[in-house]
């Protein structure tokens, strides 16, 4: 009885926790891949109309010039957009957007990043999958339970899995991809070995 309200609270634990996995954060694009930034602009309190002409400046992240005062597409929406025309070097960019309308001016300034996956260094889900993984494999050990290393199992494959798809955190490269392939094949024993306990028991 015990041991099935360890489980249920383990359990419980690792469903909660991704609720908070996953926040918002600053706009991130793709390394290599096309990127669209796009500037919120507004003007008196409301969107900023097709009459507004906004200019926008970036800085690479070690502070040299990438675009200097270019003009954006302004389709009226108040989003005006302007696409980076390199997305090599990975980091934190600053821009600064400035808009004139109806002979007011105003700006923003703020930042973007670019990364190898197009995700935010913050993504903390794989480090969370392979802790549960190993938290349950040692319970597992511990309780002599078969169930609770398959289970371990499948969450190192899980993980493995989402390494592959996604890196950890902003970095995916072939080292990572070379882990995640050790993670899916170690799941791939746990699981495979706690069935033959259950199969045996």
């Amino acid at each position: 009885m015990n041991k099935k309200i360890l489980i249920t609270i383990i359990l419980g634990m690792f469903l909660i926790s991704f609720t908070s996995l996953v926040s918002a954060g600053p706009i991130v694009f793709t390394q290599y891949e096309e990127a669209n930034l796009k500037v919120p602009c507004s003007y008196n309190g409301t969107n900023c109309d097709a009459t507004a002409v906004c200019n926008i400046s970036i800085l690479y992240p070690n502070g040299t010039t990438m675009v200097n005062n270019k003009l954006m597409n302004n389709n009226g929406n108040g989003m005006p957009n302007y696409t980076l025309p390199n997305t090599n070097t990975l980091g934190i960019y600053t821009y600064k957007m400035s808009a004139t309308q109806a002979g007011v001016s105003g700006s923003d300034e703020d930042t973007f990043k670019i990364t190898t996956t197009g995700i935010d260094g913050n993504n903390k889900i794989p480090m969370y999958l392979l802790i549960f993984s190993v938290i349950l494999l040692i319970l597992g050990f511990w309780f002599e339970s078969p169930p609770m290393g398959f289970f371990s199992g499948v969450l190192f494959m899980v993980s493995g899995v989402y390494l592959m798809i996604y890196g950890f955190g902003n970095i995916n490269d072939l080292y990572t991809r070379a882990f995640a392939y050790v993670v899916i094949v170690l799941g791939m024993m746990v699981s495979l070995l706690a069935g033959f306990s259950m199969i045996d028991d």
